[in-house]
């Protein structure tokens, strides 16, 4: 079976993401997530360029639009972005855990799907190498 159709059947099993629990409620807390961490992933320190470029200069993060703005553009290009990660896994929409803030991290993509295929029992993929700056 073609991939594109094995995602398709993989979605519509799932639901939307509204149906999943990821409403209105959820976005605030995303966005309280990703600001108690700083726009930082926790599991290995990437942060977007727009933040750490300002962090460099000494200066405060630009407002949450523009981070999320640089965060939507890389998701649809397939870059690095960041996800409000829940860190023991939700059940569904009335999980009391679904919007518990104490109950979620900022993980990169890379790091959020290695946790997921590590929850789902699957072996995650090594982790990638970060270059090092030559001096």
């Amino acid at each position: 079976m073609h991939l594109q159709a094995l995602q398709r059947r993989y979605d519509d099993r799932r639901g939307s993401r509204i149906e999943r629990g990821y409403d209105e409620h959820h976005e605030r807390l995303r966005l309280l997530c990703f600001r108690r961490d700083e726009w930082r992933c926790r599991g290995c320190g990437w942060e977007p360029d727009v933040v750490r470029d300002c962090r460099l200069a000494g200066i405060d993060a630009p407002p949450a639009e523009v981070v999320l703005d640089e965060l939507r553009r890389a998701k649809v290009a397939g870059e690095r972005h960041l996800h409000a990660d829940h860190v023991v896994p939700i059940s569904g929409r009335n999980d009391p855990r679904r919007l518990d803030l104490d109950n979620m991290q900022t993980l990169c993509n890379l790091c959020h799907a290695r946790k997921t295929m590590k929850e789902r029992g699957l072996r995650p993929v090594a982790r990638m190498a970060v270059p090092v700056p030559e001096r």
